[in-house]
């Protein structure tokens, strides 16, 4: 009768590794570090990014529960050395309203948009080239994480972020404490410190529209741009200049124009490009000229600002305000969106020009005040409200469907507040 051996140890645990291999190469994956939802330009996106330990694994995306149907999300970007995060993403049907992922669940609000909040400039500055080092280790001194908490507990919508999100660019000086240790440059961690960990509140709060700013250029922070918040599909490469995207709601047109870069690589000036490009928008709008229609722009429009204080400020964008001259806005155009200049403000001008809204003191430096111009662009300033401290702008709709614009604070307390007509601003 012959015996019967034990195979040794080793050898079932070598064939158990074999058999559970492909539960552990898509483990990693399993536990995600951050989630959003996103318009890009095929629709709304859900995606999630997870650290991944092993860059010579496989890396594997994971189910989602769309509405409580399982869901494989496909692999945007592969973790890399400097970005050891899979990027994974899924474009949603359109009645989906519950996203699960893991015990987080994601939410969108049926239509209509009845409430939007606008935020920009949220990243700590951390940077030698200005001499500027915020207090990046001090909630109170940079207050994008209590801004990010703040909307979350106020059920958007929508939330649309005017672009810039990543300062550090710089190491901070020994021994200064408000930066001490803050990590800086091209990479994972930077994108955690300035945007991830302190977004996470609001990230599960609404769907999103990004805008581009000029520190995601190619020669800043453009690679993360590309692989995380992009409207388009992931190419492993940074593109100087891209062509506007678009997405609506039952009531609205959205426009969103690149404008992170306004001159070449040469420093020529792109308004050829611009003034194509809005045409582009122009078209797009008409095909509905009776729903009003908004451009997102990281640039504005029409703004003034200045680094000097108890100056008259100098109004900026010049090259757009040119290719605009040469491809004038339709009449569906009601409001420009914008970022850029680091305060909250509203200005509306006489004629038909469209408003001009800008959020940007989300977190970065403020701007200094400066004195107000009457005229931008040749044409007067009918009226304008401007704030130059912390905090974000919520648009609400009315009963009559106008929008009411409050520019609140850090704590969410109402600052003032106007409402725009059609592309008129009553204060």
């Amino acid at each position: 009768m012959p015996t019967y051996r034990s195979p040794p140890t080793a050898v079932l645990l070598f064939t158990l590794l074999i058999y559970l291999y492909p539960i552990v190469e898509s483990y990693a994956a399993q536990t995600h570090s951050s989630a959003w939802i996103q318009h890009t330009q095929k629709g709304l996106e859900f995606r999630a990014i997870f650290p991944i330990d092993n860059l010579q694994g496989h890396q594997v995306c994971p189910n989602v529960y769309i509405d409580n149907q399982p869901s494989k999300m496909q692999v945007r970007a592969l973790a890399t050395q400097d970005y050891p995060t899979l990027v994974c993403e899924i474009t949603l049907p359109i009645s989906a309203r519950h996203i699960r992922l893991n015990e987080q669940v994601f939410s969108i609000n049926s239509e209509p948009l009845k409430r939007i909040i606008l935020l920009g400039d949220t990243g700590c500055k951390v940077a030698d080239n200005e001499n500027i080092y915020q207090f990046c280790n001090n909630p109170s001194l940079w207050p994008f994480h209590q801004i990010s908490t703040k909307i979350a507990s106020l059920n958007p919508d929508l939330i649309i972020h005017t672009g810039d999100y990543i300062y550090r660019e710089s190491p901070c000086p020994k021994g200064n404490y408000g930066c001490e240790n803050t990590p800086f440059g091209h990479n994972q961690a930077t994108w955690n410190a300035d945007w991830f960990t302190p977004a996470t509140p609001m990230l599960q709060t609404a769907p999103f529209i990004f805008s581009r700013g000029n520190h995601e250029t190619c020669q800043r922070a453009g690679k993360g741009w590309f692989r995380y918040l992009a409207p388009r599909r992931h190419v492993n490469k940074c593109i100087e200049n891209t062509s506007p995207w678009f997405t609506h709601s039952t009531s609205l047109q959205f426009a969103i124009l690149d404008t992170a870069s306004i001159k070449d690589t040469q420093g020529n000036a792109l308004t050829s490009l611009y003034r194509g490009q809005i045409h582009e928008i122009n078209t797009y709008s008409n095909h509905q000229p009776n729903k009003p229609a908004w451009i997102i722009s990281h640039r504005p429009f029409w703004s003034y600002g200045n680094n000097l204080s108890d100056h008259l400020g100098k109004s900026k964008t010049k090259i757009l305000q040119k290719a605009i001259k040469k491809s004038p806005l339709s009449a569906s155009i009601e409001a420009i969106i914008s970022g850029h200049i680091h305060f909250a403000q509203v200005i509306d001008f006489e004629g038909m020009r469209p408003t001009q809204i800008i959020a940007g003191n989300g977190g970065s430096d403020l701007a200094n005040p400066a004195k107000m111009p009457t005229k931008i662009d040749h044409l007067a300033i009918q009226s304008q409200k401007v704030r130059y401290q912390y905090g974000f702008i919520v648009m609400d709709k009315t009963k009559q469907n106008h929008w009411r614009i409050s520019l609140r604070d850090v704590a969410g307390d109402e600052l003032l507040h106007c409402t725009m007509i059609h592309k008129t601003l009553f204060c």
